[in-house]
């Protein structure tokens, strides 16, 4: 059992944890004022609205979407894959080819000037026609592979895209949105606790 006080309030909100055959869950603790359980205002943890939010809270939240955002972003950069199909499977296109960085950062891992073995993590096929490939993607990693004479070389592994909801990048144009809305809050708070400076 543990105790959690909402910031401002006078009341104490009570939780109790049944680690192990709680058969069915547990009953709601009446808080000890007399109030009934459905008066008692959630938690800021529970609460949906991050302008609610306690700013302790806000900025936890907007420490973690930070975090989330740079461990997304780190070590990688949107590619132009250029070059001829050599392979193609259900999930994966195998280009001979280059990568050029879409910000023109060419020191970055992953930018390719010269043509190299490329394996694109992708189910999408747009960006094929004629026996050659052209898509946008990001650097996933650096892998060892196989050549047609049996040595080892470096394959240059890129997966998905802008348009694929479940890509990288758009997971990070989720979490800027994100950022930027509860930076929002945060600013205008700051400016209420600070009389309006």
């Amino acid at each position: 059992m543990y105790a959690v006080k909402a910031h401002g309030a006078s009341c104490v909100i009570v939780l109790v944890a049944c680690l192990s055959g709680c058969g069915g869950g547990t009953q709601p603790v009446q808080p000890s004022s007399g109030k009934s359980a459905a008066a008692t205002p959630k938690p800021a943890s529970e609460e949906r609205d991050p302008a609610k939010w306690s700013m302790e809270h806000l900025e936890d939240e907007l420490a973690n979407v930070r975090r989330e955002k740079l461990a997304l972003e780190e070590g990688t950069g949107i590619f132009q894959i250029t070059g001829d199909i050599k392979d193609r499977d259900a999930d994966s296109i195998t280009v001979w080819g280059t990568a050029y960085a879409a910000d023109s950062d060419y020191s970055q891992l992953g930018a390719l000037l010269n043509k190299s073995n490329i394996l694109v993590l992708t189910k999408k096929t747009n960006g094929i026609g004629g026996g050659m490939y052209l898509g946008f993607h990001r650097f996933k990693e650096k892998r060892a592979g196989k050549n047609g004479f049996g040595a080892t070389v470096p394959v240059w592994v890129y997966e998905g895209d802008g348009c694929d909801p479940d890509s990288r990048g758009a997971k990070i144009a989720r979490l800027e949105e994100r950022d930027e809305e509860l930076r929002l809050i945060w600013v205008a708070r700051r400016k209420e606790t600070k009389g309006g400076k």
